[in-house]
């Protein structure tokens, strides 16, 4: 159910946020762990099992090969993604937004998305004002907090999972504001663009994913398949010259 046009493109661009924040965060994790030195570190290890599993998926092989594609260019920027943070966190504000409405079921108007946009974008200046590594914390703290985000990151294979999220997409770039670490805004990126897919269905009347994701192996399902299923919806809409729009009703 992603053949309104609209819904494929803000999928595409979900996509790619959702690519090179990951890719990004698994290269500030081997920098942390020092799995350079390893050979094949998470980041590669990742990227290789991806595309073997993909290889196998009976799709055509144009969606398959763009979907490759895509991993590959997200795993070769990764570095670049990570060392642009400082940027890209102070524009969070304007994805996060959205997401609030969203989790508080709210209509996404021109008035309330600016409310909205003012009240998170101030309170994301006052923390890296006052906040900006304010607190001290001894050299195995990173460890526990890599742990915190491993049990966090299991958490939305059960339901309900608004907590978690709700934790990732507020606490994601206050942690890092607090301790001037990038990999927890970089690891709550993920969450801001699975929650963002949500968005993208409501606002285009179209079925919802996440909520038919019952169980580990539909999540991870969806993960591991999202770009090839994303790049055949696109091939297949454009097949049928937008004429899926009626699908929509």
């Amino acid at each position: 159910d992603h053949m309104d046009p609209y819904n494929l493109l803000f999928h595409i661009l979900v996509m790619m946020l959702q690519l090179t924040t990951n890719f990004a965060f698994l290269h500030q994790l081997d920098i942390i762990l020092g799995a350079d030195s390893w050979g094949l570190t998470h980041k590669d290890l990742s990227a290789l099992g991806w595309v073997l599993v993909l290889i196998f998926t009976p799709s055509p092989f144009l969606a398959w090969l763009l979907s490759v594609a895509c991993i590959y260019l997200a795993h070769y920027i990764s570095p670049f993604v990570a060392s642009i943070d400082a940027t890209t966190i102070h524009l969070q504000p304007f994805l996060d937004s959205l997401v609030l409405l969203y989790f508080l079921k709210k209509p996404i108007t021109p008035v309330s998305y600016l409310i909205t946009l003012v009240v998170r974008g101030a309170l994301q200046y006052l923390a890296f004002t006052y906040l900006f590594e304010s607190a001290s914390f001894p050299p195995y703290a990173t460890y526990v907090f890599l742990v915190s985000i491993a049990f966090l990151s299991h958490k939305p294979f059960s339901r309900p999972a608004s907590g978690v999220f709700g934790f990732a997409i507020l606490g994601g770039w206050l942690i890092t504001a607090v301790t001037g670490n990038k990999i927890f805004y970089l690891w709550a990126c993920g969450f801001v663009a699975t929650a963002l897919q949500g968005v993208s269905h409501r606002e285009t009347k179209e079925p919802p994913t996440m909520p038919q994701l019952n169980n580990i192996s539909f999540e991870l399902s969806h993960v591991v398949f999202f770009p090839c299923l994303l790049m055949q919806a696109v091939g297949e809409h454009l097949q049928g010259g937008g004429k899926s729009e009626k699908r929509r009703s």
